[in-house]
């Protein structure tokens, strides 16, 4: 089953917009215009602060002996001085993705959480909502949406997905820019959404998070060709059992002339916005 592109549930999208989510102003502390790509080993977690606003993209994962969630990824945030999230973006659900849920709702109840529509039926994403408990009322379902963090204008758009299929070809496509300080993720997106994505948006960045964690399977030249990235960045575990990034992607890297950094060798990777152009810094 297709489903085709439309926005769902716009009224509350267009109440946690407006104003520049004036909604929630004041919680945190002065945040700087800021990404952060959270080391949270085998899995995917990217915060974005600015003008005292913040928001998460993936929450990490969860096993059966760790949670990003409630061991890595709520003491960064507290680290980092947020101590209010405005939303929570879940790129699909695959558990190293969003198994972090549990422990990130429970410390920020009030962020909306916005998800691909086309997951409003799909039983481990339902799963996961039930076990952190979250209320319906809580989430947005999207296919498409504009609206603003701070100084930073964030556009999601979320390909249609055929439920027979692996859900990482229904993954989310977020781009995050202020007219020069720019990021593009794709959560797993493979090639083929990445091929059928780049028209849809202009999704040129300086900074693109890989697909996949740097999986063969996505990055494809064409995808470089229209992100046109200076740095990216691999959200990874060390030593991980799948060889991420593997090797084939670090080739395209290197031809292309982009900067790889990892959140396996790297750790916490904070880039803060200096005049419209993303820096990396040591952070607090």
């Amino acid at each position: 089953m297709k489903i085709p592109w439309q926005t769902v549930g716009v009224a509350a999208i267009a109440t946690v917009i407006g104003g520049g989510l004036g909604l929630y102003a004041g919680h945190n502390r002065a945040l700087g215009n800021e990404v952060v790509f959270i080391s949270v080993g085998q899995g995917d977690c990217t915060l974005i602060t600015s003008e005292g606003h913040a928001a998460l993209i993936d929450v990490g994962p969860k096993t059966n002996s760790s949670d990003a969630g409630t061991n890595i990824i709520v003491p960064d945030l507290k680290k980092w001085g947020v101590n209010h999230l405005d939303w929570i973006l879940l790129s699909h659900p695959d558990r190293d993705h969003v198994g972090g849920l549990v422990g990130v709702h429970r410390a920020f109840p009030s962020a909306k959480i916005i998800m691909s529509a086309v997951f409003q039926t799909n039983r481990k994403m339902l799963k996961e909502f039930k076990s952190a408990r979250v209320k319906s009322s809580a989430i947005d379902w999207v296919t498409s949406m504009d609206g603003n963090l701070g100084v930073f204008k964030i556009e999601v758009r979320c390909p249609p997905y055929d439920p027979s299929t692996n859900d990482n070809l229904g993954c989310m496509f977020v781009h995050i820019h202020d007219g020069g300080a720019s990021l593009t993720t794709s959560g797993d997106a493979p090639k083929a959404d990445e091929r059928a994505m780049i028209g849809v948006l202009n999704w040129k960045a300086q900074i693109l998070h890989l697909g996949h964690h740097g999986s063969r399977h996505s990055t494809s030249r064409a995808w470089l060709r229209a992100v046109q990235p200076q740095i990216a960045i691999a959200s990874c575990g060390l030593h991980n059992e799948y060889g991420f990034p593997t090797k084939v992607v670090m080739k395209k890297l290197q031809d292309a002339g982009i900067e790889l950094r990892r959140t396996d060798k790297d750790g916490d990777l904070f880039y803060k916005d200096v005049n419209h152009k993303f820096v990396r810094e040591s952070g607090p």
